[in-house]
C-alpha cells in the first residue's frame, strides 16, 4: 500500500514537472516571437526609408514595409490581448493620449492619422519585463550590425574604395545642397553647410542615430570592452553628432563620479572639449567643422534646434495658449523650423502636450529602476536629450529605455536574452514581472 502510494506521489510529481516544462517551452517560444516582432518593427520604424518622401534605393520597399507591419501588430495584439500575464500601467495609456491630443489640437485642423506608432509602443507596454529586455538585448545586436556597416560605408567613401552608392536629395535640407550617400548597407549626410561627412547607419540623419547608440551605450554601463559596444561607440563619434557626444560624456563622467575613479580628470577632459576644442582656429575649414560639431552653440552645436522666428513666438505666446500651444504643426508653420526639439514641442501643445510628451515615460522609467544607479544615469541623459530630440514616442527609445532598465535590473532576462530559468513556485511572479 505504502509502495502504491509513494508511486502514485512520484508519478504525480512527474506529469507536473512534465505540464511545468511545456508551459515554459511555450512561454519561452511566445517571448521569442513578441521580442523578435518588436525588434523587427523597430527596424523598420527607424530605417530612413520609413520616412516620407525618402529618394533611396529602397524606397519602394516602404509601402510594403507600412502594411507588413501592420500585419504583424495585428498578430501581437492578438497574443498580447489573450494572455493574462499583460501588465496595463500608466505608459500603456500614454501613447494614446498623446496621440489624440496631437490630433484634435492641430494647427491646421484636425488630421486622422499616424496610429501605427502609438499601436506599437502600447502593445509594447504590455509586454512583460523579460520580454522587453529580450527586445534591448536582440535590437543592440541588431545596432552592432548596423554599425558595422556603417563603419565600412563611411570608410568606404572617405578612402574612395571601389563600393558603389548613390547620391540622393537629404530631405528637406536638400535645397541646401545637403545630399544622402546611399550604399545600400548604410547611409551617409554630406552636409552643405559644414562640407562633413556624417554616419546615418540605416537612419534618416545622423542625430537619431547618434542618439539611439549614445542611450545603448549608456545602458551598457560604457563597456567597451565588449566588441559590440566598441564598434557602436566607433559609429557614434562617426555620426558627428552633438547628441552623442554630449549624451556619451556626460553618462560617463557620472558613470566614474559614481565608481569614484578620476572624476576630476575626466571632467577636465570633457571641459576642454566642450568649451576649449571646439573654438580652436586650425586653418582647415573641415576640421573646423569637425570641432564645432561639439561646440555648445553655433550653426553646428548644441543650440541648433531654434530659429530667431522660433523664440520670438515663444515668447510671445499668452492666455490659454500658455496650456494648450498653437496646435500641432504649429511651429513648423509660423517660425519655419521642421526639426523636432522642446521649443517646437512648446508652441505645438503648450504645458500640457509637453506633460504628456514627458511626464509618461520619465515616471514610468523611474518607477522601475528599482534603486540600478546605471537606469538613473540612462533616464537623467533621456530627459537632457528633449530638449534637441523631443520625439520620444517611437519604439526604438522605448526598447532602448525600457528594455535596458529591466535589463540592467535584471528582470527575468539573462544577458544573451533566453528567458531565465525560475521555480515552480516562482512561475506566476515571473510572468507577471
Amino acid at each position: 500500500m505504502r509502495g502504491t502510494t509513494l508511486y502514485a506521489i512520484r508519478r504525480e510529481k512527474s506529469v507536473r514537472k512534465g505540464i511545468l516544462e511545456t508551459s515554459l517551452s511555450r512561454s519561452r517560444k511566445k517571448d521569442a516571437l513578441l521580442a523578435g516582432a518588436f525588434v523587427l518593427l523597430a527596424f523598420v520604424q527607424g530605417w530612413a526609408i520609413s520616412d516620407g518622401g525618402a529618394s533611396l534605393s529602397a524606397a519602394p520597399l516602404a509601402a510594403p514595409l507600412l502594411y507588413t507591419s501592420y500585419a504583424v501588430l495585428i498578430v501581437v495584439a492578438l497574443i498580447i490581448f489573450f494572455d493574462r500575464d499583460s501588465k496595463v500601467w500608466l505608459l500603456t495609456f500614454a501613447p494614446i493620449a498623446f496621440w489624440l491630443y496631437s490630433t484634435i489640437n492641430s494647427y491646421s485642423g484636425i488630421k486622422i492619422g499616424g496610429i501605427l506608432i502609438p499601436f506599437e509602443l502600447t502593445l509594447f507596454s504590455m509586454l512583460s519585463a523579460g520580454v522587453q529586455a529580450r527586445c534591448f538585448t536582440w535590437y543592440r545586436r541588431v545596432l552592432v550590425v548596423v554599425s558595422a556597416l556603417g563603419i565600412v560605408a563611411y570608410l568606404s567613401y572617405v578612402m574612395s574604395l571601389p563600393v558603389s552608392y548613390n547620391v540622393v536629395d537629404y530631405y528637406y535640407l536638400s535645397e541646401q545642397g545637403s545630399r544622402f550617400v546611399d550604399y545600400g548597407f548604410g547611409y551617409l549626410l554630406l552636409t552643405a553647410y559644414s562640407g562633413t561627412v556624417r554616419l546615418c547607419g540605416i537612419f534618416n540623419e545622423p542625430g537619431y542615430f547618434g542618439t539611439i547608440l549614445a542611450l545603448i551605450l549608456i545602458a551598457e554601463d560604457f563597456d567597451v570592452r565588449k566588441p559590440g559596444n566598441l564598434i557602436m561607440a566607433i559609429a557614434g563619434i562617426m555620426t558627428l553628432s552633438m547628441a552623442f557626444v554630449l549624451l556619451f560624456s556626460i553618462g560617463l563622467l557620472i558613470s566614474v563620479a559614481k565608481n569614484g575613479k578620476r572624476a576630476g580628470f575626466v571632467l577636465v577632459v570633457l571641459c576642454l572639449i566642450l568649451f576649449c576644442f571646439s573654438n580652436t582656429e586650425t586653418g582647415s575649414e573641415l576640421i573646423g567643422s569637425l570641432l564645432a560639431r561639439v561646440g555648445l552653440i553655433g550653426e553646428g552645436g548644441l543650440d541648433n534646434r531654434t530659429t530667431s522666428a522660433l523664440d520670438s513666438i515663444m515668447l510671445s505666446i499668452t492666455g490659454i495658449n500658455i496650456l494648450f500651444g498653437y496646435g500641432d504643426g504649429a511651429a513648423q508653420t509660423l517660425g519655419g523650423v521642421g526639426n523636432a526639439g522642446i521649443k517646437v514641442s512648446y508652441v505645438d501643445g503648450g504645458l500640457v502636450g509637453m506633460a504628456l510628451l514627458c511626464l509618461p515615460i520619465i515616471v514610468s522609467a523611474l518607477s522601475i529602476a528599482r534603486g540600478n544607479k546605471v537606469a538613473y544615469i540612462l533616464i537623467g541623459c533621456l530627459a537632457l536629450s528633449i530638449y534637441q530630440r523631443s520625439n520620444i514616442y517611437i519604439l526604438p527609445y522605448f526598447i532602448v529605455i525600457f528594455g535596458g532598465i529591466h535589463k540592467l535590473t535584471n528582470c527575468g532576462c539573462r544577458e544573451d536574452g533566453a528567458a531565465s530559468q525560475v521555480k515552480p513556485v516562482e512561475i506566476n511572479n515571473a510572468s507577471e514581472g
